[in-house]
């Protein structure tokens, strides 16, 4: 009788034991199939033509070239769901290295390399994987005789240039010994341009033609440099501890960013360009 009873306790166990594993396996199954949140930042200012508007959210519909490219990878990438947030430039840094947010869009400069990590291939930076392209240009004001040759500047002694904090071609400015005095926006380094405050302004070319589009007399009181300071590849930046915790899922996201920039960033982008013209 005893024997019977025990083995009736056992098989109970293992009936309830069962369902509990069970459930476990199909609890851990789901938490598989959930998509993980990709925390992704970008500047709380207009960067014309890759995101518009201002503020803390994301404009939708017409949230800019880089919103939609971004939407598009996320749609082609079941393993990820991402979450926008909106934050002044140097804040986006931070929270990057800090792991607060997962990924930023940024060019290449040494310095980075301590806060995220850039799409690699053998150890060096894989310069097929960006997603977007973009040209800084130099402005100076009417009465000043700076200039970019493609090499050299025409003059950096005294010379003081206003460009948007944080932006990655200020280290190339500080090479050149060049006072550069940083500002929150693009606008404004304009402005202090127009306005005499400053002998140049660089921002990238198009952020620039949007302030000039909508600002006449800013555009009275300036003079573009006719070559371009640098043209620059953007990647995505992941941060350290995504890419650590999550090897090919990064992989993957490089990859399928490339691919789409490929096949739908021109098109997007003369859309987005026709504001200039309304």
């Amino acid at each position: 009788m005893i024997a019977r009873k025990t083995t009736g306790i056992f098989a109970g166990l293992y009936v309830l034991l069962s369902f509990l594993c069970g459930d476990v396996a199909m609890a851990q199954e789901e938490q598989q199939k959930k998509p993980i949140r990709l925390i992704f930042n970008a500047e709380d200012k207009q960067v014309f033509p890759f995101w518009m508007g201002e503020g803390a959210t994301v404009r939708r519909p017409n949230g800019g070239v880089t919103y939609e490219l971004l939407r598009m990878i996320d749609a082609e990438i079941p393993e990820i769901e991402i979450v926008y947030q909106r934050f002044p430039w140097r804040r986006c840094q931070q929270n990057l290295r800090k792991g607060k947010a997962d990924a930023i869009i940024g060019s290449f400069n040494t310095e980075r390399l301590k806060i995220g990590v850039f799409p690699s291939r053998d150890g060096q930076l894989d310069t097929r994987r960006y997603i977007s392209q973009e040209q800084y240009c130099l402005y100076r004001g009417l009465h000043t005789a700076l200039s970019w040759d493609g090499e050299g500047f025409s003059a950096t002694r005294d010379i003081t240039v206003s460009v948007p904090r944080g932006y990655s071609i200020i280290p190339f400015l500080n090479e050149h010994h060049l006072n550069v005095h940083e500002v929150e926006s693009t606008d404004l380094a304009m402005t202090m341009l127009a306005n005499g405050r400053v002998d140049g302004a660089i921002s990238t070319c198009r952020q620039i033609e949007a302030v000039l589009a909508r600002r006449k007399t800013v555009k009275d009181n300036v003079v573009a440099n006719p070559v371009p300071l640098s043209i620059r590849n953007y990647y995505i930046i992941l941060s350290k501890q995504f890419v650590r915790a999550h090897p090919v899922l990064s992989e993957r996201i490089w990859d399928v960013s490339r691919q789409i920039s490929d096949a739908h960033h021109d098109a997007l982008l003369r859309y987005y360009m026709q504001y200039l013209n309304k």
